[in-house]
Order: structure tokens, then sequence, then C-alpha cells
């Protein structure tokens, strides 16, 4: 599914019962343009570059 959306998948791990790491990463999107009134300060909106998310499992100690 991350592939279909234009991302990718990479998963390490040091060896049995040292857990596991997996990265996601997909594209972002540039947030829809919103008009502002002349007297606030630019909006920031993401540059279309690409966002991860890392999550860390590691196995319960017994």
């Amino acid at each position: 599914m991350v592939e279909l959306h234009g991302g990718d998948v990479h998963a390490a791990s040091e060896g049995p019962n040292q857990g596991a790491e997996f990265e996601v990463r997909l594209p972002a999107i540039a947030a829809p343009a919103i008009e502002a009134p002349s007297s606030s300060t630019p909006s920031r909106a993401s540059s279309g570059g690409s966002s991860s998310s890392r999550t860390t499992s590691t196995p319960p100690r017994p």
C-alpha cells in the first residue's frame, strides 16, 4: 500500500530478541493555499518534500 502512494518501507533488526525498526516514507503534499488578510504573516505550506515516521519496537523482558 505504501508503494502505491509513492513511498517505501525499510525494516532492520540486530537479531533475535533485539526488536526491529521499521521506517515508512511517504511523499508529502502541499497544503491548500489559504487566502490570508494582508496584515498577517505569510502562511507556511509544505514544500512537497517527503516525510517519515520512525517506530522502534522491542520485545518485553521476562
